[in-house]
């Protein structure tokens, strides 16, 4: 399986994800996913399997640049949430810890 990573991740890139083992998938633009979907019936299928059916966190709109210019690819990363009751999702201060 060759994963996709183009212009956002599509199933085979989430699948790929998911086989590495990671427990957080970060992206610098507002979707994770490629868009529009390959896929009709799930527009966000990406989300369907890394979220829903693996329990993998996506974040969006995290600037790594500098970690990626110093050749940063082992961290502690930190992700802090908004406190909001009753809510499936939030706005978070990513921090990395090198």
């Amino acid at each position: 399986m060759k994963p996709y990573f183009g212009s956002g991740v599509d199933a085979s890139g989430a699948k790929w994800l998911v086989e590495k083992g990671v427990v957080c998938a970060c992206a610098d633009t507002e979707s994770l996913e490629q868009l529009p979907s390959a896929d009709p019936d799930n527009p966000h299928i990406v989300h369907t399997i890394l979220l829903i059916e693996n329990g993998i966190y996506i974040a969006e709109m995290v600037y790594s640049e500098e970690l990626a210019a110093d050749k940063v690819y082992e961290f502690t990363f930190i992700a802090l949430p908004c406190k909001i009751r009753g809510a499936t999702g939030s706005m978070i201060r990513p921090i990395a810890i090198v």
